[in-house]
């Protein structure tokens, strides 16, 4: 345990920090990082300890994969409904996509997919044929996209609704203006601490790629320990807020 006394002069006004009791990924060892750097204690729990212990509330950021914090959140009766494309921002959505089943899926062209219930059940992927359907449950349901023109990905981290950092993660490198992404974010009173995946093709029209909760995400290089953790900590805190949850 990390038995340093905390500073209250931080930003993040937290008692403490709780880590899911497994080796590390990068996002949780950037999180530690910004333990060590704010003097914020910290340790490590089962989810048994924590919930035997009563310590899941907005006061103690609890950080972990999705199992993890869905179970943790589970135990005091707070579900979270996960929706890559809400309605809030259609306007970005430039691709037609529809749900269906595995076994159902018709092929003529190439296809992108992505579990619709369970989003982290596999990695979403380019489907050219039925041979790349392997492996996956007949039954289970997924997104289905026609494939877009792109130039460049980006992702956006949106904290109190306010864009606090940009990570480029493929394409060339471009110059984004996201004037218009804030002024529809500012525009809509459910979504405050998210992820938004974003593309830009060759002729500079902007799409949303997908929305991600900001419960358990991936932390690119690019972004501070200190950003990112007040990130994950607000959302952690709505989520005890009645019907905040998404």
């Amino acid at each position: 345990k990390n038995k340093k006394q905390i500073n209250y002069s931080n930003i993040l006004y937290m008692k403490i920090i709780i880590f899911q009791n497994i080796p590390f990924g990068p996002d949780e060892s950037l999180v530690s990082l910004h333990c060590r750097n704010a003097d914020i204690p910290y340790e490590c729990l089962s989810i048994k300890e924590i919930i035997k212990q009563k310590l899941v509330s907005p006061d103690i950021l609890l950080v972990g994969n999705i199992p993890f914090i869905k179970q943790t959140l589970q135990s005091v009766q707070i579900k979270i409904i996960e929706n890559s494309y809400p309605e809030e921002f259609a306007s970005l959505l430039h691709l037609k996509i529809y749900k269906t089943i595995v076994k159902k899926i018709s092929l003529g062209r190439p296809l992108f997919i992505k579990p619709s219930k369970n989003l982290k059940k596999f990695t979403g992927k380019i489907i050219y044929s039925k041979d790349d359907l392997y492996g996956l449950p007949l039954n289970e349901e997924i997104y289905v996209s026609e494939l877009i023109d792109i130039k460049a990905e980006y992702r956006l981290y949106i904290s109190n609704k306010q864009i606090v950092h940009i990570s480029q993660y493929e394409g060339d490198i471009q110059d984004i203006s996201v004037k218009n992404i804030q002024e529809l974010i500012d525009s809509q009173n459910k979504y405050h601490n998210f992820i938004m995946d974003i593309s830009i093709d060759h002729q500079n029209k902007i799409s949303l790629l997908e929305i991600n909760d900001a419960f358990s995400i991936g932390a690119y290089k690019d972004i501070s320990p200190e950003t990112y953790t007040t990130l994950l900590d607000n959302r952690w805190k709505e989520f005890f807020i009645p019907l905040s949850h998404l």
